[in-house]
């Protein structure tokens, strides 16, 4: 009887045990995939980083000067231009961003 007891505690165990090593083994699969995606995200977000800083730089590096220079002379076309070099730039990498994904 307690040999019997014990037998039946011991299969109990070897099917807990076999249980749990499959669960690692899935962690452990899901683990290499989320660093996969996780390096891939790094990358992405370098990229990004790169891209975003050119467009804020070309827009506000020539709409700035534009805006400034329009407001102290009075003149229209240049305050309208680096308004539009601003709101341009930074529209052209919101689509490419939100819409289209490109960065």
């Amino acid at each position: 009887m307690w040999a019997e007891q014990m037998g039946e505690r011991l299969q109990e165990n070897n099917e807990d045990l076999t249980s749990a090593y499959d669960h690692l083994d899935l962690l452990n699969q899901q683990n290499a995939a989320l660093k996969i995606e996780a390096e891939k995200y790094r990358k992405q977000a370098g990229r990004n980083a790169v891209i975003g800083f050119g467009f804020a730089g070309v827009g506000f590096g020539v709409g700035t000067p534009l805006l400034i220079q329009g407001i102290q002379t009075d003149n229209q076309t240049m305050l309208w231009s680096g308004a539009g070099t601003i709101i341009g730039t930074t529209g052209i990498w919101l689509l490419g961003h939100y819409l289209f994904q490109w960065w």
